[in-house]
């Protein structure tokens, strides 16, 4: 079988005529509908459509004496470009570079994100608060904070979204908030020490563990636990802030650790070593923001596919793969993506110390990702096992 699928995937790549044009509707005129996955569709913990208000937090430590002049975050003031992480409302204009940029462009326009920054300074130093709180130390620090911003902020605009269980959502206010996520200048590059101490040892899809934390008088409440209200980005400076965000709000889009894509892919769940922020199309068609019009579905379960001639475009800008489907009842598929590097988010990493670590893929071409069954489980391994990238070769 596997030999039979290579037989078709050069068969493809050899047929495939580049054409950058407007994106077009169902470009291959192969017909069927895309198989539905078996571990459901559609955002995970909150909604892959529709409006989300998120708040993001800026914080820093009193005592944090790590690179103190960096003009991207000196210390005791905001980022230089704290303003420019997200819009207030919407537009199919967004600020380049944004929340809301990148997701207008990776849902074509079907996710809006949109929300506030905020700037603030804990009231205590990290020593102090490794003597204030015996366990949970970080969840303690952030419920201090989100008390403290609560005297000045609705969080009325943050709660659209009720749960009603995993990929099933609706449009009204269940009394939580849908997402603060609180990014730290620097929890430990000065002091190590502080890293597991205080429980930053890594970024993370919560804000902490411990009770719901009442705000707005208790009208409304924010749950610092797993994948229910926030997450949390333990150093701005020293990493690529802006995709460990994106990386971490969407666990909430895609579910747990075993939807990690791997290590030196694109993608937003994506592991060490990013070729690009991109969303693969693994990620696009679990949360429907590309459909049967986008795609052209191959089936190859019986060991062959149509024969057909694809003018296949740029994967981003054009919203446009092609899916071969070999067993969906053990969900193994191909995706095939045409990479030429047309997108603002194939090209940047606006806010890292580092950009070329991130500056797009290796090398324009044919990107075609291996799915071998898994389940949306906790195992960080599953999905880093089950999706093989095959790096434009």
């Amino acid at each position: 079988m596997i030999k039979k699928i290579l037989i078709i995937l050069i068969a493809l790549f050899l047929t495939k005529h580049f054409i950058y044009a407007q994106k077009t509707s169902d470009f291959c005129g192969v017909t069927g509908a895309i198989a539905s996955a078996s571990y459901g569709a559609g955002g995970y913990r909150l909604p892959s459509t529709g409006t989300i208000d998120m708040l993001l937090v800026f914080a820093e430590f009193p005592d944090d004496q790590y690179d103190t002049t960096n003009t991207r975050w000196v210390k005791g003031q905001q980022p230089q470009n704290m303003n420019n992480w997200i819009d207030n409302s919407w537009s199919s204009n967004p600020t380049q570079g944004s929340l809301t940029h990148y997701f207008n462009e990776m849902s074509d326009e079907k996710l809006k994100i949109t929300g506030k920054e905020i700037h603030i300074v804990a009231p205590h130093t990290r020593h102090e608060y490794f003597n204030l709180y015996s366990s949970n130390k970080r969840g303690n620090i952030h419920r201090e904070l989100l008390q403290q911003i609560d005297l000045t902020e609705d969080f009325a605009r943050y709660d659209n979204w009720e749960y009603v269980k995993n990929y099933t959502h609706n449009e009204r206010n269940d009394t939580f908030v849908d997402m603060v996520i609180i990014i730290w200048r620097n929890v430990f590059n000065d002091t190590l020490g502080y890293k597991s101490d205080l429980g930053f040892l890594y970024s993370y899809g919560d804000l902490g563990y411990g009770a719901d934390i009442p705000v707005d008088g208790g009208l409304r409440f924010i749950d610092p636990n797993t994948l229910r209200s926030g997450a949390t980005v333990n150093g701005y400076l020293g990493t690529d802030p802006f995709k460990v965000t994106i990386h971490e709000f969407a666990h909430y889009l895609l579910g747990y650790n075993s939807m990690h894509n791997g290590f030196g892919f694109w993608g937003m769940l994506s592991d060490w070593g990013t070729k690009s922020y991109v969303a693969n199309s693994f990620e696009r068609a679990q949360l429907q923001w590309m459909d049967n019009t986008d795609f052209c579905t191959l089936d190859a379960s019986a060991g062959s596919a149509p024969d057909t001639t694809l003018n296949l475009t740029d994967y981003i800008t054009n919203n446009q793969a092609i899916k071969v489907i070999v067993d969906t009842t053990d969900d193994k598929y191909f995706y095939i993506e045409n990479h030429q590097n047309l997108s603002y988010w194939e090209t940047h990493a606006p806010f890292s110390d580092h950009p070329n670590s991130t500056d797009g893929l290796v090398e324009n071409g044919i990107y075609v990702i291996r799915q071998h069954s898994f389940s949306n489980g906790s195992n960080i391994m599953e999905m880093s096992k089950s999706l093989i990238p095959a790096d434009g070769r």
